[in-house]
């Protein structure tokens, strides 16, 4: 089993707001529960209250296939710790937006890791301490052999890159860095990074390097993802992360993800 990722739903649209989409396309906005929105036509005002109305919602949605309603709401979600395995597959899910953690400007603390340890140890960087030091890098199983050999890997690329180009230090370092090269660990860790440091290493990051992504998808493309990545047939890591993406959701828009028999009927 692999570590799971940690979903915290930032943002989603007010169910009111949805219900106003809906309820202007059909002219029925007198049918409404919601006091709010019901005279909303007259007020131009919108309360959160604890009166809402699914049901219309769904019946447009999973009944009459007017999808298009279901777009007006929004969700926001930061995901830490997933995979760039998974990040390539929620890719394929077009209309969200992305905002990833940049491997440019985050790797620079591994990379001031292992250029100290060659630099300044007989054998350079062990694979365990590295992966004690840096235990989520990568999103694996628990199979301790299998993440050792992966670190390891890691190692042995890194070395290779690094020694290719005679002026690598001075890409990757910044000048304090590269003066306290000789210093004690957590002196050198501690220097000013460079901010383009992972440029050169960015060859090295495979489908297992972990990342933080804030996700943002309507709830039409949402019930895509969510149908096609709760499935039984798909890959593991997207499936715990769409049950756990499904899970931060309010009641309303769980409600909203229901795709069951509705009576035909708008209220």
């Amino acid at each position: 089993m692999f570590k799971e990722p940690k979903v915290t739903l930032i943002h989603t649209i007010p169910i009111e707001v949805v219900e106003i989409a809906a309820r202007n396309a059909y002219d029925s906005f007198d049918k409404s529960v919601n006091e709010s929105v019901k005279s909303f036509k007259d007020t131009k005002e919108l309360k959160k209250e604890n009166d809402f109305d699914t049901k219309f919602i769904r019946n447009l949605t999973h009944v009459n296939f007017h999808t298009a309603m279901a777009e007006f709401a929004d969700m926001i979600f930061f995901i830490e710790g997933t995979s760039r395995g998974v990040l390539q597959e929620l890719a394929r899910h077009r209309i969200a937006s992305y905002a990833v953690k940049s491997t440019r400007y985050t790797l620079s603390e591994v990379v001031k890791y292992l250029i100290w340890y060659i630099y300044n140890t007989l054998n350079g960087p062990n694979a365990t301490k590295f992966m004690e030091y840096f235990p989520d890098m990568f999103v694996l199983s628990d199979d301790n052999t299998l993440r050792i050999v992966k670190y390891q890997n890691f190692i042995t690329e890194f070395r290779e890159i690094l020694k290719s180009d005679p002026d690598m230090l001075s890409k990757v370092l910044s000048k304090e860095a590269i003066g306290n090269l000789n210093e004690d660990f957590e002196v050198f860790m501690k220097s000013k990074n460079k901010r383009n440091a992972g440029d050169p290493f960015k060859m090295l990051i495979s489908d297992a390097f972990s990342t933080d992504v804030v996700m943002k998808i309507n709830m039409r493309s949402f019930m895509n993802f969510y149908n096609l990545r709760n499935s039984g047939s798909a890959w593991e890591q997207i499936r715990v992360l769409a049950k756990k993406m499904e899970e931060s959701l309010p009641k309303e828009y769980k409600e909203l993800l229901l795709n069951e028999e509705i009576p035909n009927e708008f209220q």
